[in-house]
């Protein structure tokens, strides 16, 4: 598949033969069906550097893809909207890292109920996957009430801060402790304390039904029956109604771009104050030393396991989203890298590792050919 779309090299930070080598991985991807189309940015220290479009929003129609093209952002949800949520009522004394649940959820197991904050934000709760879908065979009667009740009737897996094990379910969990704090629902809060002041044009939970045609379609799913385009793709998520802690957040490059900026900014945006600088601290150095993986409030820091590649350094930070999204942040050069694409449209299982090794590849290329401190 050969998507027909150029790139565009901003500056003179790198000769046109190594700017073909980010183009030919991308379009060897396309060729391959890791996903059928791409929108990915670089910038550093705030100057964008390259940016490439490619590829279609929806393969059988030959939808192209666009610049502004909104995707699901799956996990990227975790830290750029419910983890910078939680941080922002920390910082204004709503809240506090060491309380427990029990102070917002006195009808959980009392298991669930010892289990702080911080151990949510850093995923050392020992919390299992949700799978809520599970619960519900018609996709027809979701009853949000009672997927509610069942990720507060779950109980951990593991003892809390034994070790780091990636979970939906405590993200999930913080949003409910938003709601329950607030009395908003999780779309209102971002949109009121992130999409406003950031003048996001479109990064939003649920898009409204005249969006459909932008976003991103995604998998064909067998549960629901139904190519996904303009909902949520995380099963859990849309058993919650598209507005939950861990997935549902959709938008454009330009709009993870603007998130992104507040963590190289000291937690501004401009002139608006979006964060403290202790929580951008939190955000972006390793909260989890000694533990089997590094992880910051939100992000993941880079280890052997993340999906940035080898030559990308310690104190980097980032994260990957299912449907085949990502961004990766290098403090120290200033860069960030957003790669932004509907890979799941193939299927999640047949495009899994060839996914995983073209972010490898392609994020190595780009510290090649632009973490060059100068």
């Amino acid at each position: 598949m050969n998507s027909g779309e150029g790139s565009i090299l901003y500056g003179n930070t790198k000769s046109k033969e190594s700017m073909i080598r980010e183009d030919d991985i991308i379009e060897r991807s396309l060729y391959e069906s890791v996903f059928p189309g791409i929108v990915c940015r670089v910038w550093k220290d705030g100057k964008l550097l390259y940016e490439r479009v490619a590829g279609y929003r929806e393969f059988e129609t030959r939808d192209k893809m666009t610049l502004d093209t909104i995707f699901d952002l799956a996990s990227l949800t975790k830290p750029l909207a419910t983890a910078v949520l939680v941080m922002r009522a920390i910082d204004e004394h709503a809240v506090s890292l060491e309380q427990k649940l029990d102070n917002f959820f006195p009808e959980a197991p009392d298991t669930l109920k010892q289990l702080t904050i911080r151990s949510l934000l850093i995923h050392t709760a020992g919390l299992a996957q949700p799978e809520l879908n599970r619960y519900f065979p018609d996709p027809l009667k979701i009853d949000r009430k009672k997927a509610r009740e069942i990720v507060l009737s779950m109980q951990p897996e593991l003892p809390s801060g034994s070790e780091v094990l990636y979970s939906c379910t405590g993200y999930i969990l913080l949003g409910f402790l938003l709601e329950r704090v607030s009395g908003a629902a999780l779309g209102q809060l971002f949109k009121e304390y992130m999409a406003s002041p950031l003048g996001l044009t479109h990064a939003t939970f649920v898009p409204p039904e005249d969006l459909r045609l932008q976003t991103a379609a995604t998998e064909f799913c067998s549960w629901r029956k139904r190519r996904i385009r303009g909902e949520v793709h995380d099963e859990s998520a849309y058993c919650l109604g598209g507005e939950a802690g861990n997935a549902g957040l959709f938008g454009t490059v330009d709009d993870v771009a603007k998130i992104a900026s507040i963590f190289l900014n000291g937690g501004y945006f401009e002139e608006k104050k979006i964060l403290s600088e202790e929580s951008v601290f939190l955000m972006t150095h390793c909260q989890t030393e000694g533990m089997n993986r590094r992880r910051a409030v939100g992000f993941a820091m880079h280890d052997g396991e993340t999906l940035d590649g080898e030559a990308w350094p310690d104190d980097s930070f980032g994260h990957t989203g299912f449907t085949g999204t990502s961004l990766f942040i290098d403090p120290s050069r200033r860069l960030q890298a957003i790669t932004l694409t509907n890979r799941v449209y193939f299927g999640r299982a047949e495009t899994a590792d060839k996914m995983s090794a073209f972010r490898k590849a392609f994020h190595t290329q780009i510290m090649e050919d632009f973490g060059h401190r100068a």
